[in-house]
């Protein structure tokens, strides 16, 4: 199980890569039984969710730990907005997938190279 230190960590790298802050004690965080890794929202399933109303954060699980999925929510979190900026999430931050996470060359996501 992620500490709240490490959650901090990961919050400070996030604001520092993207150029933004935020207080992440604005945020709550929700682990979701999701055994498969994806987690159904409204019709749409994706590995996590930021959602605005209340800075919520929801993650699988058994990802709790997984550092770009998490900051990847975070930076959501951060900006207020749901959509994946390429300049953020993929060149500032290598946060828009697990690709971007490996590949820091990347300079768009190839599963969302629009962004959105």
């Amino acid at each position: 199980m992620p500490t709240l230190e490490l959650y901090s960590e990961w919050w400070r790298k996030t604001e520092a890569c993207s150029g933004r802050t935020g207080d992440m004690s604005t945020v709550t965080f929700y682990a979701v039984d999701a055994p498969g890794g994806a987690i159904g929202l409204s019709g749409t399933v994706a590995h996590g969710w930021w959602v605005r109303q209340g800075n919520r954060i929801y993650l699988p699980a058994n990802a709790l730990g997984e550092e770009w999925l998490v900051r990847h929510e975070m930076l959501h979190a951060l900006l207020q907005h749901g959509s994946h900026p390429n300049e953020l999430f993929v060149e500032a931050c290598h946060l828009a997938s697990i690709k971007a996470w490996r590949d820091s060359t990347l300079r768009v996501d190839p599963a969302n190279p629009q962004g959105h």
